[in-house]
């Protein structure tokens, strides 16, 4: 993955925005660390090519190439500070996720540049406690952009 920090960004419809940051290796207001194990869907897709018969002749019809939606889920961890509430975690994961079911961006940056996708969430974001360590939980989360062109820019 050759991201260097993503970002959920809610509150497009011009209420309130919270941005949660991953995997740029700073704290958040709590102390706690957020980091980006696994970005699938973010890369590229294949055009879809449909052909169809055609009535009363020989041959098909074959359609221009077109994309369909782009999913995207994001994996990580959150080591959370020592002293910290853990619980303080939880909320804000999903608070930020929650929040993009009706509209959001996944802001990506990449050594090349930023890009980011307008996205609803897909299904219910996942956040629990790692069996290794107690102060570190594991997240998932994904997302539908319908319209699947990344966008260049914040």
């Amino acid at each position: 993955m050759a991201a260097t920090r993503i970002d959920f960004v809610n509150g497009l419809t011009g209420g309130a925005s919270a941005t949660l940051r991953l995997n740029d290796g700073t704290a958040d207001s709590d102390g706690n660390v957020w980091n980006v194990t696994n970005l699938v869907g973010w890369g590229g897709m294949t055009p879809a090519v449909m052909s169809m018969k055609r009535m009363a002749t020989d041959g098909n019809v074959i359609t221009n190439a077109s994309y369909s939606v782009r999913n995207i889920r994001v994996t990580g961890t959150v080591h959370v500070a020592a002293g910290s509430d853990i619980w303080e975690a939880i909320q804000m994961f999903e608070s930020c996720t929650n929040s993009v079911a009706a509209n959001g961006k996944v802001r990506v940056y990449e050594p090349a540049g930023t890009r980011h996708a307008l996205v609803r969430l897909n299904g219910q974001p996942a956040i629990s406690r790692n069996s290794k360590s107690q102060h570190v939980l594991d997240w998932a989360v994904a997302f539908t952009a319908h319209a699947p062109a990344l966008i260049a820019g914040a």
